[in-house]
């Protein structure tokens, strides 16, 4: 294996490191504020027959 410099292996690893983080993220993350807005839109929603009725 050949001797990098010591640039060129942070970069190499701080590469790597940050391509995980993404993945990590976006495994916790996926779809979390599909959820938040489908709860919004039902709360909405109810809110709107709510007054419908009232009128």
């Amino acid at each position: 294996m050949e001797h990098f410099d010591f640039g060129v292996k942070l970069s190499i690893y701080l590469s790597a490191a940050s391509l995980f983080l993404c993945i990590f993220y976006g495994l916790f993350r996926w779809n979390k504020d599909g959820e938040e807005e489908q709860n919004a839109a039902k709360r909405w929603d109810k809110e709107e027959q709510k007054i419908n009725e009232e009128l």
